[in-house]
């Protein structure tokens, strides 16, 4: 799967603005208004975020990993990563970022053969960045950051499990008034920005569709990473963009520190309370 020229441009045009400036805010909430009304984002398959564990040890309003209202212990496998970083080999897969996220990804109770399995692919690329993100809370998260080799990046949020707010993961676009009007399949920011997501259930557009596949049971992954391309992204986002509040992000949604709940989210949390749904690992 190629990058495309209009997110090479892009990447260009962010690195020539500073980050948290007024202009780098002005500019982005320009360019959401656009992009996923007008244009659409573009896939990133330059970047993955790994969700190695749906457990957390926080209960965060809104989170886009739907651990608090749809929790779950369940975590990758070290033979699934083994087989990302064989994949990756085999096809040249350049991989600029590789993010390792939750949940909370130090609960993952092999981080550190993760970790050993990732090496392998971070010797053929040196210049790829793995990182661990992580919310930084708690004593047993930083013994296990503490473990953590040089060479992998920690980026902590240090939540102090304090509300925070977030944009409204839970309020589904297709319960908007205007959702007829919505192109779902335009996908929003964080397919671009963050690129894809990879769960214990396969590839998919971004990390929080994967969260929201998991409550939802479409089982949408993608099963291989040869198969990964933008008609088969594009198909996930058609769905899933339409049951995930960043893609109202696109419609200058604020950002909230309160559990907001659209009607479709609270059939799916029934049902996911009743029975959770059974997708099939990648």
């Amino acid at each position: 799967m190629r990058t495309s020229t209009i997110l090479r441009l892009k990447r260009v045009l962010r690195a020539s603005i500073t980050p948290g400036s007024a202009w780098a805010d002005a500019c982005d909430s320009v360019h959401r208004r656009i992009w996923g009304r007008l244009l659409p984002w573009s896939p990133n398959p330059a970047k993955v975020e790994v969700e190695l564990t749906s457990a957390c040890n926080l209960r965060c309003a809104n989170c886009n990993r739907a651990t608090s209202l749809a929790p779950d212990t369940g975590y990758i496998a070290a033979s699934q990563i083994d087989r990302f970083v064989g994949e990756s080999l085999e096809l040249g897969w350049r991989w600029e970022r590789i993010g390792l996220t939750g949940g909370e990804p130090t609960l993952h109770p092999d981080l550190p053969l993760v970790v050993s399995l990732l090496e392998r692919y971070k010797r053929d690329h040196p210049s790829c960045e793995v990182a661990v993100v992580t919310n930084g809370h708690g004593r047993a998260v930083h013994e296990a950051l503490s473990g953590l080799p040089a060479w992998v990046v920690v980026k902590s949020s240090a939540k102090t499990g304090e509300a925070l707010s977030f944009e409204p993961f839970n309020v589904a676009p297709i319960d908007h008034p205007k959702a007829r009007q919505m192109r779902f399949r335009f996908g929003c920011s964080f397919t671009e920005v963050c690129g894809l997501g990879l769960s214990r259930y396969g590839f998919y557009q971004c990390g929080p569709a994967a969260a929201v596949d998991r409550a939802f049971g479409w089982d949408l992954g993608i099963k291989s990473l040869k198969e990964v391309c933008e008609t088969r992204l594009r198909a996930q986002m058609s769905i899933l963009c339409g049951l995930c509040g960043h893609f109202l992000g696109n419609y200058g949604a604020p950002r909230t520190s309160r559990q907001d709940t659209s009607s479709s989210w609270q059939a799916a949390l029934r049902r996911y309370e009743e029975g959770r749904p059974r997708l099939k690992p990648w």
